[in-house]
């Protein structure tokens, strides 16, 4: 019999250094993209085949908050300080599905950039989406956590 499995948003984690991310948006609020291009090959005028392993392990994290997160306004709080002082203060990134497999975490991350605000006459209904950036990271495939 084919295993079953689940998923919900609410099991996702994200961890910025020793705080939980809160209030994130509707729809994706996460995504993780590398920078290193894999593997690459090069073949050889007699069929020799080369194959390099990038060895760029950073990554660009995009998170969505909703824009009354008080998540969103501590890591403005972080980026407009760090600008201030030109100090980066790096902390740690953690992102985990715990009904998956996906665990995603960086020694050295940092906020990259100002959001967009914007404003409207009804309830606060527009998105805040803050990029990260991360030194070298780590991915991993584990087991859900609801089967260990």
């Amino acid at each position: 019999m084919a295993e079953i499995r689940q998923y919900s948003s609410r099991h996702v984690l994200i961890e910025l250094g020793n705080e939980t991310a809160t209030a994130l948006a509707d729809g994706t609020f996460v995504s993780i993209e590398p920078h290193g291009e894999g593997t690459s090959k090069q073949v050889g005028a007699d069929g020799a085949v080369a194959v390099g392993l990038d060895p760029d392990w950073t990554a660009s994290v995009n998170l969505t908050f909703m824009q009354t997160s008080p998540s969103a306004e501590k890591l403005q709080e972080r980026y407009l300080k760090e600008q201030r002082t030109g100090i980066i203060e790096f902390f740690p990134i953690l992102i985990q599905d715990l009904t998956g497999t996906t665990l995603f975490h960086a020694e050295q991350a940092w906020v990259a950039n100002m959001v967009k605000r914007e404003f409207s006459k009804r309830e606060p209904s527009n998105n805040i989406e803050i990029t990260i950036e991360t030194g070298d990271a780590t991915w991993e495939v584990v087991q859900p956590a609801h089967t260990k």
